[in-house]
């Protein structure tokens, strides 16, 4: 590196307040020289193997192969070693004072799965928090800005640029004054901040969804509602009592077919008993039928012969007895005995079949009784036929009919009115959503009041102790009558 010639001071110091026990010693640098003269350029040495100045590299740096810083932590010695070939790669950390550590790498930047950069391991070294949300990010350049002034901003930026709250944070985590639950109460505050500001954008959002689509709001709702009630009710009662008028004819017409099946088995029964007086009849003829015919053989037997059993020729019975026969033309000795005989049997067809036909005319009596009860019975069916169609057309029909109509009413009613509800709770749900906007406006508010007054407290605190570092500061410049940082 070639030669320039700069003054480097140093300054220690140790300062006491009345701020709670705090105590504050260091050492101030001052490297002053001219411009050119490589301040910045040893300066930047000293940083780069720390991993920052990772945009612009000036050229003295550039030329080397690698940069090493040996620097001291407490009672340990660390090396630092990092190419300086490009802006990015790896930084090597060796611990000096126990080798059987190892090396450390880290990269330049930040992993992307959240690796720890080299300049995140100084802080860690150091013993200072890094922080990476709420108001602003504290780092390592963060910290250097306050620790050093540049000669490229002493004069246009406060502690080397950098937003005010950027600032104010690095001030009170280098001052100690960094509260955990001040941050805590911040983050619960933009927490709070956030929720009620979502709960009110949807509130809106529905509000106004509502308010385009014309619909009513929830006191209309609610009066509609009752009023459909009330219809509902009003359609379900009749629908019960069709209902139950229903179940009432229906239970007559079952009572009519219990009639109706009664009739009908005793038509079946009718209808039976003509079958069997009717077979007895039939039978009844047949018997008489034989019986005829055997009084007409009886009595073709009993008569005289006419035709002559051989030729058939008409026998001449002029001039005999009645007591000869009409063959052979002799005396019948048995002809007496024989006409008697023949007078009983055709006495006794003529009583049998006389007998029979009382008993045709009995059973054809019967007949006609039965026909006729079969006749009434057929009537009797009929009528009850007649008498269930004819409730059946008038009656029952149009109840069934009325109670489907009032059932249909009473159904759509109930459907109308669930969409109404639905619609109600549509609006009760903007209703809770609003309730949980005020709800989450009053915890934002709380939670901002306590973080105010947490700040108000530290603020205090923290001008006392700005205040003391920058009279400090102040009185180890004026010594100074010419710089440049």
């Amino acid at each position: 590196m070639r030669r320039r010639s700069f003054i480097i001071e140093r300054h220690e110091f140790q300062v006491q307040g009345d701020w709670v026990g705090q105590v504050f010693t260091g050492v101030v640098t001052l490297l002053v020289g001219c411009s050119g003269s490589g301040k910045s350029t040893g300066f930047e040495s000293l940083l780069y193997p720390l991993g920052l100045n990772s945009g612009k590299i000036m050229h003295a740096v550039r030329s080397c192969t690698q940069v090493r810083l040996v620097f001291r932590v407490g009672d340990t010695r660390w090396q630092a070693t990092r190419p300086a070939v490009h802006r990015g790669g790896y930084v090597s950390f060796e611990n000096l004072s126990d080798p059987a550590l190892g090396e450390v790498r880290r990269p330049v930047a930040r992993g992307r799965g959240g690796e720890q950069s080299a300049s995140e391991f100084v802080m860690e070294l150091l013993g200072i928090p890094i922080l990476g949300s709420g108001a602003g990010r504290v780092g390592l350049a963060e910290v250097e800005r306050w620790m050093a002034l540049r000669q490229s901003t002493i004069a246009t930026d406060y502690l080397g640029g950098g937003s005010d709250a950027v600032r104010r944070l690095t001030g009170r985590v280098l001052l100690g004054l960094h509260d955990e639950h001040i941050d805590g109460l911040q983050q619960r505050f933009q927490e709070a901040k956030s929720a009620h500001a979502q709960a009110k954008a949807s509130a809106s959002a529905m509000r106004a969804a509502r308010r385009d689509a014309g619909l009513p709001g929830l006191m209309d709702l609610e009066a509609t509602e009752q009023l459909w009630k009330q219809e509902h009710a009003a359609a379900a009662e009749r629908a019960k009592q069709a209902q139950a008028e229903l179940s009432r004819h229906q239970r007559h017409v079952a009572e009519l077919d219990k009639q109706r099946d009664q009739a009908r088995s005793a038509h079946q029964s009718a209808r039976r008993h003509t079958g069997a007086v009717e077979e007895r009849l039939r039978q009844a003829l047949r018997h008489e039928g034989r019986l005829e015919g055997r009084l007409e053989g009886l009595r073709q037997r009993a008569s005289v012969p006419q035709h002559c059993p051989q030729c058939l020729q008409v026998l001449q019975a002029d001039g005999l007895p009645d007591d000869h026969c009409r063959v052979c033309k002799q005396k019948d000795a048995l002809h007496a005995q024989r006409l008697a005989d023949q007078a009983a049997l055709l006495a006794a067809a003529e009583e049998s079949l006389a007998s029979a036909r009382h008993a045709c005319g009995r059973l054809e009596t019967e007949l006609a009784r039965a026909k006729e009860t079969e006749d009434t019975a057929r009537e009797t069916v009929r009528a009850a036929e007649q008498v269930i169609g004819d409730f059946t057309r008038s009656t029952l029909d149009p109840c069934r009919a009325a109670a489907l109509t009032h059932e249909k009413e009473a159904a759509h009613l109930a459907g109308r009115l669930e969409q109404l509800q639905e619609r109600i709770k549509e609006v009760g749900v903007l209703a809770a959503l609003e309730a949980e906007r005020d709800r989450l406006q009053e915890a934002r508010d709380q939670a901002h009041q306590m973080w105010k007054e947490a700040e108000k407290k530290l603020a205090t605190e923290l001008k006392q102790l700005v205040e003391q570092w920058s009279q400090h500061f102040l009185a180890r410049l004026r010594p100074c009558p010419t710089w440049s940082v």
